[in-house]
């Protein structure tokens, strides 16, 4: 019996994303962290968005994330988040961070793997951003950002969340952040694949 529960449960994460990172979400808040991620990009976008708001988020050092807390707390409980205590907050400060820094080129359709292969990352550098823990991805992931924004690329910024929060959660790699990580590498494997099948 537990082996069919597990079976049922993988497909269902396979299925249903939001649902995928199941007790990590519930850990973080009442939304889906694809449907806050969405409104957060969303919101980063929107023209009547004030943009001394945007330039704290953009110039952040996500590694001491207080400072931004009044404007990110007001969108994250607008998202449907409700977050409170200093941990809770670091891994959607880097997310919402990030985000503001390709200045909210967020698809769910546009997978993030795919998209690190389009803006040239290479092999060694999505293996040290797939093998880093919390601490060297909050040193990592903004500057992919900044390349995906320079380059206008859009991705999925669900998928490096659920890495984020999933590594924040346990302190070590969950379930939900190892799908993510595997994911991610698997996209950025078929693109190049993809690709130089083509040039052949």
């Amino acid at each position: 019996m537990p082996a069919n529960d597990t079976e049922a449960e993988a497909v269902k994460h396979r299925a249903d994303p939001e649902v995928a990172a199941g007790p990590d979400v519930e850990q973080h808040g009442t939304a889906g962290v694809g449907t806050v991620v969405g409104k957060l990009a969303s919101w980063i976008q929107r023209d009547t968005t004030p943009t001394g708001e945007l330039a704290r988020l953009r110039r952040m050092d996500p590694t001491d994330p207080v400072p931004v807390y009044p404007v990110l707390l007001r969108q994250l409980k607008q998202a449907g988040l409700h977050l409170s205590g200093h941990q809770s907050l670091r891994g959607w400060s880097l997310i919402a961070h990030c985000l503001a820094l390709t200045r909210g080129r967020h698809h769910p359709g546009r997978r993030f793997g795919a998209a690190l292969y389009a803006i040239g990352m290479t092999d060694l550098r999505i293996n040290s951003l797939l093998r880093a823990d919390l601490d060297q991805l909050t040193d990592l992931l903004p500057r992919v950002a900044r390349r995906l924004g320079q380059q206008q690329e859009n991705a999925n910024w669900a998928q490096p969340a659920w890495l984020v929060l999933g590594l924040q959660s346990t302190g070590g790699m969950s379930d939900s952040a190892a799908k993510a990580r595997s994911d991610i590498a698997k996209d950025f494997v078929i693109a190049q694949y993809t690709t130089e099948s083509g040039d052949d």
